[in-house]
């Protein structure tokens, strides 16, 4: 009709309850929020990848401290554009391998600091959603020190097998050589010194017997190697007298530089001549007749730091891990134990031994040895350094 009243409006009011979403995001921040705390404060290294494009969106300041890049040097790279992994190649494979499988591990994994220095890591890295996006998650972990130590005891097994091998057959080419080199130089004697061509062969044989000596003394340091019988010493004696009984060339300048008070090392005089002695004979061959030798010496916390500094042809980088390894030489002559023997009689001593060196720009050996402290000088008698 005609008479209606009045028009009545309704208001629909729908009402939600959204305090289990509100409590699901918060606990996905805080979650995120747990996460980015653990990513910036982890002690090993982390990159996060596009697990289409294999681009690196985010890095842990750890491993941008680990391996002396700034974030702005990986953001956005692919994992095979950046400088720390050597193989590229290889680098496309594993990411191959990692879209395929969602998974990859490398136990000890050659990788390169920004300023060359090599380095050993274990590699772990999964495929997961976040926010229903493939991402890449890779941790890095520095094994350098324990891959050294497990090298280090390889090392040291071969030794002692290449030890229980070689020592009786080094005894018996002493008394062979010993006449050889007899007769050579009788033959030097007689024979007459106006044929260059006899003159030639004679320094040629010599050089050979010289040669196969120092192979045998080498054999025979290794098995003949003792626990240390230690006497006081002043360290710039040593290097001192080392230096002047070596036959230097006459284009090469040796160079002491050395501190003005002693430098006391409780050490086996005769071992640590062998060590050091190694490290020289190998400095004289690489400058090859010309160059210069330095010897620098310095004391700091309880330690007498001796560097041995050659400016010949340096050292590839691919063989600085390998210097100290039993049976690698770079030499046409020598057969690798040299340094092999100087580590372990430095280790014995409770020292280190370390190598620095660029391609072009020669090469620097570092050994490290405990100082003797005061109170122990006071207390030992000093028959040694009489005759150091």
């Amino acid at each position: 009709g005609g008479g209606g009243g009045p028009k009545t409006q309704r208001i629909l009011l729908a009402i939600e309850d959204i305090t289990e979403r509100k409590v699901m995001e918060k606990e996905l921040t805080s979650s995120e929020l747990r996460y980015r705390r653990l990513f910036e404060t982890a002690q090993d290294g982390i990159l996060l990848l596009d697990a289409q494009t294999g681009q690196i969106t985010d890095v842990n300041p750890f491993l941008l401290k680990m391996l002396g890049y700034s974030k702005q040097d990986l953001s956005g790279k692919k994992l095979w554009e950046i400088g720390f992994f050597k193989d590229a190649e290889a680098s496309r494979q594993a990411f191959r391998v990692l879209q395929d499988k969602g998974y990859i591990r490398y136990e000890d994994l050659p990788l390169e600091t920004r300023d060359g220095q090599p380095m050993y890591v274990e590699f772990v890295s999964n495929v997961y959603s976040i926010n229903g996006e493939k991402v890449i998650q890779c941790n890095i972990r520095d094994i350098t020190g324990r891959k050294e130590m497990q090298d280090k005891l390889v090392a040291y097994e071969r030794l002692a097998a290449i030890g229980e091998l070689s020592g009786g057959i080094a005894h018996e080419l002493r008394n062979p050589l010993a006449t050889l080199d007899s007769s050579i130089f009788l033959l030097k004697k007689i024979l007459p010194d106006t044929d260059e061509r006899v003159k030639t062969h004679l320094e040629r044989m010599k050089a050979s017997v010289k040669s196969c000596v120092n192979i045998i003394d080498s054999l025979l340091n290794l098995t003949q190697m003792r626990e240390p019988n230690r006497q006081m010493h002043d360290l710039r004696k040593v290097v001192a007298a080392l230096l002047s009984s070596r036959d230097v060339p006459r284009g090469v300048n040796v160079v002491q530089e050395f501190p003005a008070q002693s430098v006391m090392i409780k050490v086996d005089r005769y071992q640590l001549d062998i060590a050091l002695g190694n490290i020289v004979t190998n400095a004289l061959q690489a400058l090859d007749g010309t160059g210069e030798l330095r010897a620098v010496m310095r004391t700091d916390d309880g330690t007498a730091e001796l560097a041995f500094i050659d400016d010949g042809p340096g050292i590839a980088r691919e063989n600085l891990n390998k210097m100290f390894q039993p049976l690698f030489t770079t030499k046409a002559k020598g057969i690798g134990l040299g340094l092999v023997i100087t580590r372990m009689i430095v280790e014995k001593h409770g020292g280190t031994i370390q190598v620095k060196s660029e391609p072009g720009q020669g090469a620097t050996f570092i050994v490290k040895l405990p100082l003797l402290t005061n109170e122990t000088t006071e207390q030992m008698t000093t028959p040694g350094l009489e005759g150091a």
